[in-house]
């Protein structure tokens, strides 16, 4: 069969068309709003800035380790305090969520020492971590806990409960 579309139909099938290609331009077409900074105008729209963390004089129980003496050494140093180290790794996307998090939690706590360790660096080290990130909690340089995934919530409770 072929069926020859009448006069009425075709009309209402260019209505149509013509309809949706001003709906769809209308929703494609960037709306351009300025204001006014500094005396001249720029767009509204400001490509986000990644977070920068603060150096490590105003946190100084924030230290990164780049390979497995650094580990060893920041858990001899802290002795008996305890220290959580995130082992994580630049390709993780849950680990680069999770490093804001870990500093502001480092001001949270500041009777306990935070470690960002590379498990990729670290062969020794990071010999048993199964998942990125993972949180290990050690005291006198001995794991005693830990933590994998990035669920905060669960997270932070361990840190409450390890910090007294």
């Amino acid at each position: 069969w072929f069926v020859v579309p009448s006069q009425e139909m075709e009309e209402a099938r260019r209505a149509a068309m013509d309809l949706r290609t001003v709906v769809r331009s209308e929703f494609t077409k960037p709306k351009e709003r300025f204001r006014k900074i500094d005396g001249e105008e720029s767009k509204l729209w400001k490509e986000p800035q990644p977070k920068r963390f603060q150096s490590n004089e105003t946190r100084p129980n924030l230290k990164a380790a780049h390979d497995d003496e650094e580990l060893r050494a920041v858990l001899r140093e802290a002795g008996v305090q305890t220290t959580v180290v995130d082992f994580g790794a630049s390709w993780c996307d849950h680990c680069k969520g999770m490093l804001p998090w870990f500093a502001e939690s480092s001001d949270k706590f500041p009777n306990m020492t935070f470690v960002m360790a590379d498990v990729d660096r670290m062969p020794e080290m990071a010999r048993d971590i199964r998942y990125t990130p993972t949180f290990s909690f050690y005291v006198n340089g001995k794991k005693v806990d830990e933590v994998f995934g990035s669920n905060r919530r669960q997270i932070g409770d361990r840190m409450w409960l390890h910090a007294s």
